[in-house]
């Protein structure tokens, strides 16, 4: 598959998981076949970042658009920082530790950018910047893909369960159980044969906004 085609994979995916969130809650289907969509992008972004021209441009592009979706996903979602500030605080993390020779300083830069994606409460807080680094860093490695995959999603879920833990809120916990599915998405991701296809660099970025919103109309509406 070339990167066209995992776009649309993934921007399937997610409005398949925003509706069925919206509109049919309790549809585990939906809600699963949604976890398609980040590690797909993570994958996209890493690719975005090795191969840009431009990597100041690209990280600007991310940051208007995210500011863009933020309306529409508050809106949607009552969360002001959408999926795209957790993809730049990656791209960032990225781009500060692209030219470090201290080792040490590379990884806290790293996790530095990771942590604020946190901090800010963005949309797949902390993950989403680690799945793009371990694509980046994986380097088309499947074997270090999926180690550095399941190393970051037991992490990050292992951090989730001490958090639901410490606010008794186990059904939380359980109610996440879909989040497995984002496993789903490494097999598709296997499947790219290293070419763009047909260009369309702004596809995602104002398909994002423009379904978060339609799908708020729709909910009003109703």
């Amino acid at each position: 598959m070339n990167a066209f085609v995992l776009k649309l994979i993934a921007i399937t995916a997610m409005t398949i998981d925003h509706i069925g969130y919206v509109f049919f809650p309790y549809s585990t289907w939906m809600r699963v076949a949604g976890r398609l969509t980040m590690p797909i992008f993570a994958f996209l972004i890493s690719e975005g970042f090795r191969h840009t021209k431009n990597i100041d441009k690209y990280i600007k592009r991310m940051f208007i658009f995210a500011l863009i979706s933020a309306v529409p996903f508050f809106l949607l979602f009552k969360t002001p920082s959408d999926v795209l500030f957790a993809y730049l605080f990656a791209l960032l993390g990225l781009k500060g530790a692209q030219h470090e020779a201290d080792k040490r300083k590379k990884v806290l830069k790293l996790l530095g950018f990771a942590v604020l994606s946190l901090v800010f409460v963005t949309d797949w807080p902390l993950v989403a910047p680690l799945m793009v680094y371990v694509f980046y860093y994986a380097n088309y490695d499947k074997r270090k893909i999926f180690l550095g995959f399941t190393s970051v999603f037991f992490i990050c879920y292992g951090i989730f369960y001490l958090v639901c833990v410490a606010i008794n809120d186990m059904g939380l916990f359980l109610a996440n159980n879909i989040q497995f599915g984002l496993f789903l998405a490494l097999p598709i991701i296997f499947l790219y044969n290293g070419t763009q296809g047909p260009k369309a660099k702004y596809l995602f970025y104002w398909y994002y906004p423009l379904h978060l919103f339609a799908i708020w109309i729709i909910d009003i509406l109703l």
